[in-house]
């Protein structure tokens, strides 16, 4: 498998998924963060929404994307 570096925008991100899940954080609710940036450089970020209902939770990454369409 080839790695590649982290970059500035990487770690940028990985900054901005770490500010919302502290942002919005809930015991037992929240558990993951996640951020993406869009081809025009905007930056999504979201967090995981946990529900015990069945199969009802949804990732973080599932809503970051929803968000940035």
């Amino acid at each position: 498998m080839k790695t590649y570096p982290l970059t500035e925008n990487d770690f940028s991100l990985i900054d901005e998924a770490k500010r919302v899940i502290t942002t919005f954080y809930e015991d037992d609710r929240h558990h993951v963060g996640a951020a993406l940036r869009t081809r025009s450089g905007n930056v999504v970020s979201a967090v995981h929404i946990e529900a015990y209902i069945g199969r009802v939770s949804v990732c973080a990454e599932a809503i970051a994307i929803g968000k940035a369409i």
